[in-house]
């Protein structure tokens, strides 16, 4: 296995290839949640599509797929994969990228990127180490070169979120118009306007077009020498489930003179529009690992604060809400 540095690039084989965005799992740690882009010759994404994350982990092709999260040995690692051989010609790249929930990639304990054969075999590794305040972050790409692949570690990030990746990658076909985490939930342009909201099936805000110019068998080894043994496409704490019952719809309104009570299943936004108010969570988990993560939202509509990852009564503040579940879930004012 080949260690490089940021800017570094190495030949790769010319096949299925996986890769692990590791960090450490320590508590409190901002949440990273790795996604490709595949790109045409001018580097941009030819449409939605071409976004693959945890939410849309197929690309149409069949050539690029998000496996999955998994942990071991105090490390966790969000797997992807990428057929390279299988890739249409007009797939010039393939970029590894990730945002940051909860923090910023500073704030990121031990992050690295390991690309790894399909049978398990270590390619390539590299360390992020001077990451400060960015909110989303290029990790590495994939890129034809003489009739073969190469891999090259970029390292570059944005202050800016995804909103700053997107242009990048899309320019005027797309454009990244709402903040983090939000299911599409935007702000319209006055501030006295009602929130709108624009279904689609992405969490990490809406990536938009806008006209004009502007495994099985094995258990691949990930880390440096004796690093953990993970498998990609295990679901594990804090993993998002692909589905989501409630996508396409307005954010539920719970109002005390309204019956004070809300219920809904997967993830959701919730519009509190009472004052400071202690509430029962119930929750029927689908699996034995989903949590009910409950987000307060900032005046932006960012997630701001974690409230509760558990049922039972907690404190919720006015305004809006994000549950993140797969499951059942109930709100009532107490």
């Amino acid at each position: 296995m080949t260690h490089i540095t940021k800017g570094a690039n190495i030949p790769v084989p010319s096949e299925l290839l996986r890769v692990a965005v590791c960090r450490q799992n320590v508590a409190g740690a901002p949440t990273v949640d790795a996604s490709a882009l595949l790109l045409d010759a001018n580097g941009k994404v030819r449409g939605d599509a071409d976004l693959v994350f945890y939410n849309q982990p197929h690309h149409p092709s069949g050539t690029v797929r998000h496996l999955g999260t998994d942990e071991g040995n105090g490390q966790l690692a969000e797997w992807l994969e990428a057929d390279l051989p299988r890739l249409g010609p007009e797939v010039q790249r393939v970029v590894i990228a990730g945002s940051c929930d909860g923090g910023v990639f500073g704030s990121v304990p031990g992050l690295y990127v390991q690309v790894l054969t399909g049978g398990g075999a270590p390619v390539a590794l590299y360390a992020v180490n001077d990451a400060t305040t960015e909110t989303a972050f290029v990790i590495g790409e994939f890129y034809r070169r003489g009739g073969g692949w190469k891999f090259r570690a970029v390292g570059q990030g944005y202050a800016s979120g995804l909103a700053g990746l997107a242009t990048d990658f899309g320019s005027a076909v797309l454009r990244y118009d709402g903040p983090p985490s939000l299911l599409g939930l935007r702000r319209t342009t006055s501030d006295d306007d009602p929130l709108s909201y624009r279904p689609g099936p992405r969490q990490d805000g809406d990536l938009r077009r806008h006209p004009g110019p502007a495994p099985a068998g094995h258990r691949p080894a990930v880390g440096d020498g004796g690093g953990p043994l993970l498998r990609p496409g295990h679901r594990v704490r804090g993993d998002r489930p692909a589905a989501r019952p409630d996508d396409g719809r307005a954010p539920r309104v719970l109002d005390r003179a309204a019956g004070g009570r809300v219920s809904g299943q997967g993830y959701t936004v919730v519009r509190h529009t009472g004052s400071e108010s202690g509430m029962m969570l119930t929750h029927e988990p689908k699996g034995a690992l989903d949590l009910p993560v409950v987000w307060a939202l900032g005046e932006r509509l960012e997630p701001v604060r974690r409230i509760t990852t558990a049922p039972g009564l907690h404190t919720f503040p006015t305004g809006f809400l994000q549950i993140r579940t797969g499951g059942a879930w109930s709100l009532e004012i107490r």
